[in-house]
């Protein structure tokens, strides 16, 4: 069985299956297992410990949260021991990501995966370029292209041309700290003086404050899609510049730019200024590219 695996650092997407293929998600969160009588959650052990994943982990006070490219690869192995219990399958092949930026870390990644029973191999694939093997049929039209995977903590992007029929990637990295969490700080520093005291509140909750567009405190409902639209904005011309600044005249030569992630929902296209293409469910874009490689692996 082919997965194709999109550990990030908000959430996890999973495609994988033979005749029908099947596009899942849950959060990237691990909490240490403390029994307190019957239950009925899916525990997980490694390394002699006992974890639970996912939305089950809320419920938990030993909250994990993958942070870090070091967390990622450290909990890496209990996260595909939990894909493998909780979809009952049996021998898999691993196609995973890292961002750009942390393609030195490829190797210990792979190996870490490959700790697990019933892993067979693992194939380790650039964010960004997942999403190019997704929409290759779509933007094989044009000359060349622009991807722009808008994640939790990153984004990545990756610049390429097509050359007698073949990809060629000309330019790609990762700009840290400028995914949807920069935007939902941003959005937590304008809030009215009336809602002051919401900056203090955890980041989870003042994202779906976020996602809402609203507010109800005390039997007041406060209308907040202003200060989102204006947040949008402001982080979408962030976008731009940070790719102006990496990208140069590359940015301005592009026919197409794909936008990709969970970020995708959010980003302002507009600013681009040319042809944007938002792949169906932009969020499992990358894992549906990993999955495709696996398939083609398979299939050699």
């Amino acid at each position: 069985m082919v997965i194709g695996l999109d550990i990030g650092f908000g959430q996890t997407k999973v495609v994988f299956g033979d005749e029908s293929v099947r596009q899942d998600v849950f959060p990237t969160l691990l909490a240490h297992y403390v029994s307190a009588g019957p239950s009925d959650e899916r525990v997980i052990e490694y390394e002699g410990k006992e974890y639970v994943v996912g939305e089950g982990a809320k419920a938990f006070e030993s909250k994990i949260a993958i942070a870090s490219v070091d967390l990622l690869i450290k909990y890496a192995p209990v996260i595909v021991k939990y894909v493998k219990s909780v979809y009952e399958l049996g021998d898999i092949f691993v196609v995973s990501g890292l961002p750009i930026a942390f393609k030195d870390y490829a190797d210990v990644y792979r190996q870490k995966i490959k700790e697990v029973k019933g892993v067979i191999d693992v194939v380790v694939v650039p964010q960004a370029a997942g999403v190019l093997e997704d929409v290759k049929p779509k933007v094989s039209v044009y000359r060349n292209g622009l991807i722009v995977d808008i994640g939790f903590n990153t984004v990545d992007y990756l610049a390429y041309r097509f050359e007698a029929g073949k990809v060629i990637k000309e330019r790609a990295g990762t700009i840290e700290a400028l995914g949807v969490r920069s935007c939902v700080n941003t959005f937590r520093v304008h809030l009215p003086s009336e809602l002051s005291y919401l900056k203090n509140y955890p980041l989870a909750y003042l994202i779906e404050i976020f996602r809402q567009g609203s507010v109800s405190v005390g039997g007041q409902v406060y209308n907040l899609n202003e200060l989102k639209q204006k947040v949008l904005s402001i982080w979408s011309e962030q976008i731009y510049s940070r790719l102006s600044e990496e990208l140069g005249f590359l940015l301005k030569d592009r026919e197409v730019v794909v936008s990709a992630g969970g970020g995708a929902y959010l980003l302002d296209r507009n600013v681009f200024q040319r042809e944007v293409i938002v792949p169906i469910r932009p969020e499992f874009a990358n894992a549906r590219g990993y999955y495709k490689v696996g398939q083609a692996v398979v299939k050699v």
